[in-house]
């Protein structure tokens, strides 16, 4: 079977998930091309690309705002579409086309009628980011109105988790299916850690895009109430959120807020360093994949305690809950991990990830195969 991963996203957390797999299709004996914008090559690893085609087919994104940045996100959006169709028309046989976010309003359009071609579309987060709590702003609720308007062309929706895959059933008419995230494996094993980035000594990080339904506010207040070293590490969504990270953090030096994602070896770094990863999250519906990450190199986890974190973390004995947005809980679990922590072995574990992944495209294939 020829298998097409399409990630808008040449870097981070959409392209890993694409890349590993593509990578679990290219093991299973399929012929897998994944398409994305440029600087993805340069930022997978070299093993990667020598197993799998990437080929950098969309443009890059341009920031513009108001009226031109409508104007250019479709005109993105149609060449998207073409690019995709022109790929798949040099495309022989059963193939799977595997949409990494559900930014397509007509991916029916790339197939152009054949009928041995499934379509595939992935929706890490059924309820966005700035959806949660409150009425949603334009922007969410546009990219809602895709996904749903959507979801009726593609041969199944795949996300993780059950409780995502509840929510989403009830809205729309296509299959769902629901598979646990998994962690590590072809991508970041290759990956080193930095020797030229490091957290202070019995150090906590807490990275990922810097928005206020992630909590990070709450983990700075309570790293300070614990005397803790805290690095918060991401791009910021807005500066305003930035500014009040760096209120809340005022001179105390042990709290390190870098507004930028961290790179790769960075990120293994910080994972592998900290006395515990943490997850504040005051709203997420969402699994993560910095849990699923730190859980596969065997790093204790403080989570908050929401549905969708405590179906991720199973009986791990790894993670423990706090409630969201409670300072005095969070304070009291960073103390007492960072303790525990202190007498860990940090080489780490094997947690058959890569078998995940397997299962997960084996689940896809199969499903696709189906409708096909």
């Amino acid at each position: 079977m020829n298998v097409i991963v399409v990630c808008p996203t040449p870097q981070g957390g959409h392209i890993e998930h694409a890349a590993n797999l593509s990578m679990a299709f290219a093991d299973a004996g399929n012929e897998v091309t994944l398409v994305s914008r440029p600087g993805s090559v340069d930022y997978l690893p070299t093993s990667i690309t020598e197993r799998v085609q990437v080929k950098e087919l969309l443009r890059p994104l341009r920031g513009t705002s108001g009226l031109r940045r409508l104007g250019n996100r479709l005109l993105v959006l149609a060449h998207e579409h073409w690019r995709v169709w022109s790929l798949l028309g040099r495309s022989k046989g059963q193939t799977l086309v595997i949409f990494e976010e559900p930014r397509y309003p007509f991916p029916r359009l790339v197939a152009a009628g054949r009928r041995e071609v499934s379509l595939v579309v992935f929706i890490h987060n059924v309820v966005e980011h700035d959806a949660q709590g409150g009425r949603p702003p334009l922007g969410a609720r546009l990219r809602d109105r895709v996904k749903r308007l959507s979801s009726g062309q593609y041969s199944a929706v795949v996300v993780h988790g059950s409780r995502q895959a509840e929510k989403l059933a009830a809205t729309v008419s296509t299959s769902v299916l629901s598979a646990a995230l998994p962690g590590s494996a072809w991508v970041e094993r290759q990956w080193r850690q930095d020797p030229g980035f490091a957290l202070a000594e019995g150090g906590l990080i807490c990275p990922g895009e810097l928005r206020a339904n992630k909590g990070y506010h709450v983990a700075i207040a309570a790293a300070r109430k614990a005397d803790l070293p805290l690095t918060v590490a991401g791009k910021p969504i807005d500066d305003s959120y930035l500014a009040e990270l760096r209120r809340l953090a005022g001179d105390d030096e042990r709290i390190r807020i870098l507004p930028r994602f961290l790179t790769p070896g960075e990120f293994e770094t910080a994972v592998g360093s900290a006395r515990a990863v943490v997850l504040p999250y005051v709203g997420f519906d969402a699994q993560s994949g910095v849990m699923s990450r730190a859980l596969a190199a065997g790093r204790r986890v403080i989570a908050s305690d929401l549905p969708s974190l405590r179906e991720q973390a199973g009986d791990s004995a790894l993670v423990s809950f706090v409630p969201p947005g409670d300072v005095d809980a969070l304070a009291a679990a960073m103390a007492s991990s960072s303790a525990a922590a202190a007498n860990d072995e940090r080489d780490g574990q094997d947690d058959g990830s890569e078998q995940q992944w397997l299962d997960l495209a084996a689940l896809i294939g199969t499903r696709a195969g189906r409708a096909s």
